[in-house]
C-alpha cells in the first residue's frame, strides 16, 4: 500500500490515519488534513466499512476499562502517599522521643 502524508494531495477515497487511527472520506481530489508527518493509507471502500464498526467496537469496550484502571491507579497512588507520610510522621516523632531520652 502506498503511504500518504498529511497536507498532501490525495485522490477521492478513504485513508486511514496510522496517528489517530481515524478515517478520512475524500469525495474528490484534496489535501489530506493534518500535519506534514500524519501518516495515512488509502483504504479500499469495502474494507472500511467492514473494520469501522470493529474499531468503534474496541473503543465502547476500552474506554470505560481505562477509566476504572484510571481511577484505581489513582487510588492506590493517593493510598502510597498517605502510607509514606504516615511513616514519615512516626519516624520525627520517634526521633523526637530519642531526643527527649538521651
Amino acid at each position: 500500500m502506498k503511504r500518504y502524508y498529511g497536507m498532501e494531495k490525495a485522490q477521492p477515497g478513504a485513508y486511514l490515519s496510522l496517528s489517530t487511527w481515524e478515517f478520512t472520506r475524500l469525495e474528490k481530489e484534496a489535501v489530506l488534513p493534518g500535519e506534514k508527518n500524519a501518516r495515512y493509507i488509502k483504504v479500499p471502500a469495502a474494507m472500511a466499512m467492514v473494520t469501522g464498526p470493529f474499531a468503534g467496537l474496541a473503543f465502547i469496550i476500552f474506554l470505560p476499562l481505562v477509566g476504572i484502571v484510571g481511577l484505581v491507579a489513582f487510588l492506590g497512588y493517593k493510598l502510597w502517599q498517605g502510607a509514606v507520610a504516615a511513616e514519615r510522621r512516626t519516624l520525627r516523632l520517634f526521633a523526637a522521643g530519642r531526643k527527649n531520652d538521651g
